[in-house]
C-alpha cells in the first residue's frame, strides 16, 4: 500500500519522480498504469499503458508498443504526448508532457526487450495488428509457442517509446484544500510554482 503524502508540496518534484520510480517495480501501484494521450488530424486518442521506466535524471519515462498500433502513426505525425497518473488513496494526480523517441530494433530496444518475461514477449507476434478484427472462429486466440522464429517476429514489432518530461503539473486533493503545483525545467534546474486547482 502507497503511504499517503505528507507535506509533499515542500519538494513535489522529488516526491513525484520517487513515486513514478517506484511504481515501474511495483504491478499493484496505481502510477503503474497511467492513461497517455496521443493525438492527429481526427483528434485525441488516450489509452492506459504501463509504466516500463522512470528516470529523474533525464526527466524520462518509458512505455512499450507494438510497431502496428495506431498510437505509432499518431506519435510519428506528432511527436507529443500526455500522461495522467492517479492514485484514489492518496488523493494525488500527476499530469506529465513531452516529446517522444520510438526505439525500434536497436541496443535501447534489446535491453528493454530483454527484461520482458517470454509470455509479454510473445503477444508482439500475434497474427492480426492491434485494432484489427478478431477470428471469430478460433484462430489465433491460442497462447503463441515459444519458438525462435515467433521470437523473432516478436521483436521486430516490439518498440520502446521514451518520453522527454517538459512539464509536470501536481494535484493533491485534501479534506479542507487542495494543492496544485506546476513544475518546469529552468536554467538551473526545475522551477516549481503553485497555482490554483
Amino acid at each position: 500500500m502507497i503511504a499517503k503524502p505528507e507535506n509533499m508540496q515542500d519538494n513535489p518534484f522529488e516526491h513525484c519522480w520517487d513515486r513514478l520510480t517506484a511504481a515501474v517495480d511495483n504491478r499493484n501501484d496505481p502510477w503503474r498504469t497511467p492513461a497517455l494521450a496521443t493525438s492527429d488530424a481526427s483528434g485525441p486518442a488516450v489509452r492506459t499503458v504501463v509504466l516500463r521506466g522512470a528516470e529523474q535524471g533525464c526527466q524520462r519515462l518509458d512505455f512499450h508498443t507494438d510497431c502496428r498500433a495506431q498510437k505509432v502513426l499518431q506519435i510519428n505525425n506528432h511527436e507529443d504526448v500526455a500522461w495522467m497518473f492517479y492514485d484514489a488513496f492518496t488523493k494525488e494526480q500527476l499530469r506529465c508532457r513531452g516529446p517522444v523517441r520510438i526505439h525500434s530494433g536497436d541496443a535501447s530496444a534489446l535491453q528493454a526487450w530483454e527484461q520482458l518475461n517470454s509470455v509479454s514477449r510473445l503477444t508482439y507476434a500475434q497474427g492480426p495488428k492491434p485494432g484489427e478484427p478478431w477470428d471469430t472462429n478460433g484462430q489465433g486466440t491460442d497462447r503463441l509457442r515459444d519458438s525462435a522464429s515467433q521470437e523473432r517476429t516478436a521483436f521486430a514489432n516490439f518498440m520502446l517509446v521514451r518520453c522527454t518530461v517538459r512539464c509536470m503539473d501536481w494535484l493533491q486533493l485534501g479534506e479542507t484544500a487542495n494543492v496544485r503545483i506546476l513544475m518546469r525545467p529552468g536554467p538551473q534546474g526545475w522551477l516549481s510554482q503553485r497555482v490554483a486547482p
